[in-house]
C-alpha cells in the first residue's frame, strides 16, 4: 500500500498485448496519467507520452507487442498517489 496521506490498497489490471491494439480497458477510472504506473514487459512508460487515460481506457501511443519474443504483459498500477484516508 502507497498513499501520500493514510493508506489505500493498490489496484493492479494485467492486460496482454497482441501489437495492434492500443486502447484497453482498465478496473479503475482514471483522469490523470500521472495517477497510475504502467509497464510493459516490465519497463517503466512515460505518462502522457507512452499512454493516455481517460475514464477507464487507457490508450497507448503503440501498440504493445503481441506474444512471442519480446514480453507483451501491460501491468497499470492505480492509487500510487492517493490522498484518500480509507473509511
Amino acid at each position: 500500500q502507497v498513499a501520500k496521506i493514510g493508506s489505500v490498497q493498490l489496484v493492479v489490471d494485467t492486460i496482454v498485448g497482441d501489437g495492434v491494439t492500443q486502447a484497453f480497458t482498465m478496473t479503475q477510472s482514471e483522469t490523470d496519467p500521472t495517477a497510475v504506473a504502467v509497464f510493459i514487459g516490465g519497463v517503466y512508460q512515460q505518462p502522457t507520452s507512452s499512454y493516455t487515460v481517460s475514464g477507464l481506457t487507457i490508450t497507448f501511443t503503440s501498440a504493445p507487442p503481441a506474444p512471442g519474443a519480446n514480453p507483451n504483459t501491460i501491468v497499470v498500477i492505480h492509487n500510487i498517489n492517493s490522498t484518500n484516508v480509507p473509511a
